[in-house]
């Protein structure tokens, strides 16, 4: 009977340890069960945030692509404006130099008819002169004679 008592003492403690292994592994159970859980949770928020993301990036790069787009014609309007403007530049050029030199053919032609126009007025001048001084002289030799002649002459040289 001692040995039946060991037996189910034996028997009673394997019980106890196998109940103690079975609750360890319930708990081991249950911690797993909890650790999947959060496992999947985590997954379900990493793979909606990545999603979230990769449309985000999606809508950056199309973002991104139209920017490009638009600066791409940006800068092709600035260049045919810059062309433009050179091209107009070129022409006014030209014309102020067309203008140039037709402002100063009809200064010369201008010039040379003042310079032809005081000419003129200094040859009437002179032969006015000439014609008061022949008109004097006429007029002082009829009068008084040689001697006053000579002094109004020499006077007016």
């Amino acid at each position: 009977m001692d040995m039946m008592m060991e037996d189910h003492d034996l028997l009673d403690r394997a019980r106890e340890a196998i109940e103690d292994k079975r609750n360890e592994v319930e708990a081991l159970e249950h911690r797993v069960r909890a650790a999947e859980e959060e496992y999947e949770k985590t997954k379900e928020v990493t793979t909606a945030q990545k999603l979230a993301s990769d449309a985000q990036i999606e809508k950056m790069e199309k973002e991104l692509a139209k920017m490009r787009a638009q600066l791409s014609e940006s800068v092709q309007l600035m260049e045919q404006r810059e062309m433009n403007i050179n091209i107009e530049y070129e022409q006014l050029t030209l014309r102020s130099n067309a203008l140039r030199e037709e402002l100063h053919t009809e200064i010369m032609r201008m010039l040379n008819d003042v310079i032809k126009f005081k000419m003129h007025i200094q040859k009437n001048l002179e032969e006015y002169e000439f014609f008061v001084a022949d008109e004097v002289e006429k007029e002082l030799t009829s009068e008084d004679g040689g001697e006053e002649t000579m002094r109004v002459s020499h006077d007016l040289s």
